[in-house]
C-alpha cells in the first residue's frame, strides 16, 4: 500500500504564506519596481535590423559627425552580407598559409 504524496500540497501552503509575507514587508519595493517597469513599457523602442539594407547609411549619416561620415566612406562603406564572401576568407587563411604555421 501507498500512502498519498501530500508533500507537494504542504510546501505550497508555506511557499503561498512566504509570498504574502514578503509583499506585505516589502511593498514599498515592489511598488517602485513596478512604477520602474511601466515607464520602461512606455518609452520601449524597438530593436533596429541593421542587417537590412540602408539601415546603418542612414544612422550614421543622420546622428554621426561629419569625421565619423567620413571616416566610414574611406573604410568603404556598407557593405551588405551577400557582397561578403567568406569562403574566400577561410580559404586565405588556411590554405595559402605553410600548414607548420597552426601546429
Amino acid at each position: 500500500m501507498t500512502f498519498p504524496d501530500i508533500k507537494g500540497e504542504r510546501e505550497a501552503f508555506y511557499t503561498n504564506l512566504a509570498h504574502v509575507e514578503y509583499r506585505k514587508v516589502h511593498a514599498n519595493e515592489i511598488a517602485e519596481q513596478n512604477k520602474k517597469i511601466e515607464v520602461a513599457r512606455e518609452t520601449y523602442l524597438p530593436p533596429v535590423n541593421y542587417y537590412q539594407r540602408g539601415v546603418i547609411e542612414f544612422f550614421v549619416k543622420t546622428f554621426e559627425d561629419k569625421e565619423t561620415q567620413e571616416n566610414m566612406e574611406l573604410a568603404g562603406g556598407v557593405r551588405s552580407l551577400e557582397d561578403m564572401d567568406f569562403g574566400a576568407t577561410y580559404e586565405l587563411i588556411y590554405y595559402k598559409m605553410p600548414q607548420n604555421q597552426f601546429l
